[in-house]
């Protein structure tokens, strides 16, 4: 009789898809910080420099490392 093995690798699945959701959501905010910086009418800078994106509620997150 053949013997089938099972082998659960979600929590691996998991931490993989949340560590590149996570690294694709920082670039999306990357990406429209920089549009929007782009388009912001220039006077004094204020309102450029207070363009920024959060994550979770962490200003300016380092990308994840793979």
């Amino acid at each position: 009789m053949t013997t089938i093995e099972f082998k659960d690798y979600s929590a691996e699945c998991k931490e993989e898809i949340e560590s590149r959701v996570l690294k694709a959501l920082t670039m999306c905010g990357m990406v429209i910080e920089r549009a929007a910086k782009g388009l912001a009418t220039v006077d004094t800078g204020l309102l450029r420099n207070s363009i920024t994106w959060a994550l979770a509620g962490k200003k300016h997150s380092k990308l994840p490392t793979p």
